[in-house]
């Protein structure tokens, strides 16, 4: 198996499909090249014409080498491949899943074939209470009590699941499948001396190492939740108790030259993280002027509160005045 420079399944899929295209061109090329009866140089067009059959020739045959890849590289014996896809069914879905071999079905005919059958604990247990596995069983009554995902391996010892870049038509009504059958060609691409069983314990590691990260990341991410939660209760009568300067002052189109200071009870002990978040409130009330910028840079001791600018400022000649103003105004 020649895989020169291409690493990955997707290296694969991409060569193919350029060997298809160019081999599209040459053959319309062809298609059109003409030798006339008065042709010129008939001896050079014959031996450019065959040029590009043995061109089109050497591409079919590269086309076919790589194609094969994707048979090759995703078949598996039954009893390996039954039992891979019932661990990684337990990984995508959340909930574990087991096999059953040599499960005999009688439901196309009363001659048994023989068959590995996939499914979920959960309707395992609703199996065994109506069906006995280890005798002749008709599998599509077994299938039909069944309530999650289940699937039956059959009929070959063999079973590949990829034809060409696309989905085995056995597994079509598992879609989920192709992702990790390119990475079995992924890694064999990688890893070219490891044997099937162990390329499929490679892939099921990988997936629970990837399952591990995002365990870690949600747990991660309930925790900040939770800070945060505790966080807006500490705030909440805090910012309630807060004189609304600012706001008043917008609503009269003034801009305060500084916000009245207002004094909070020193914390105790047992309230750290309250005086702290009560010193972040109080930091954010300092002078606004008008051509600042809209949002205050966070820093650890100033979190990012928005501050919103008025759409527009009124000029000096109908500008209102508070009552404080106009007692300065008076007294000039």
């Amino acid at each position: 198996m020649e895989v020169k420079g291409l690493k990955t399944c997707e290296d694969v899929i991409s060569y193919v499909s350029y060997l298809e295209k160019k081999y599209g061109k040459i053959e319309k090329e062809l298609k059109d090249f003409k030798i006339g009866l008065f042709s010129a140089d008939k001896a050079k067009l014959k031996a450019k014409r065959a040029r590009m059959e043995e061109e089109l020739e050497r591409i079919s045959d590269t086309y076919d080498r790589y194609d094969r890849i994707f048979k090759e590289t995703t078949t598996f014996t039954r009893g390996d491949l039954s039992v891979f896809l019932a661990k990684y069914f337990s990984l995508l879905k959340g909930k574990t899943f087991e096999v059953q071999r040599g499960v005999r079905d009688i439901s196309d005919s009363k001659y048994a074939k023989t068959c590995d059958f996939i499914a979920s604990s959960d309707d395992f247990e609703r199996i065994d209470k109506k069906f006995d596995l280890n005798k002749p069983v008709c599998l599509d009554d077994v299938i039909n009590i069944c309530r999650d995902d289940c699937l039956s391996l059959g009929g070959t010892r063999i079973h590949t699941l990829l034809e060409d870049s696309a989905l085995n038509s056995d597994f079509s009504a598992f879609p989920e499948i192709i992702d990790v059958a390119k990475n079995l060609i992924t890694v064999k691409l990688s890893y070219p001396d490891l044997t099937d069983s162990e390329r499929l314990d490679f892939i099921l590691k990988e997936l629970t190492a990837a399952n591990e990260i995002k365990f870690q990341e949600s747990q991660l991410g309930r925790s900040v939740s939770s800070e945060l939660e505790e966080a807006k209760k500490l705030t909440a009568p805090l910012q309630s108790s807060q004189p609304s300067a600012l706001d008043s002052s917008f609503q009269s189109n003034v801009f305060p030259v500084i916000a009245s200071p207002v004094v909070a009870p020193k914390p105790s002990r047992s309230d750290d993280m309250e005086s702290a978040i009560l010193k972040s409130i109080l930091s954010m009330q300092s002078t606004i002027v008008e051509d600042e910028c809209p949002f205050v840079i966070p820093t650890e001791e100033h979190p990012a509160q928005p501050v919103i600018k008025p759409e527009s400022t009124p000029s000096s000649s109908d500008k209102k005045l508070t009552k404080s103003m106009m007692e300065r105004y008076m007294r000039r």
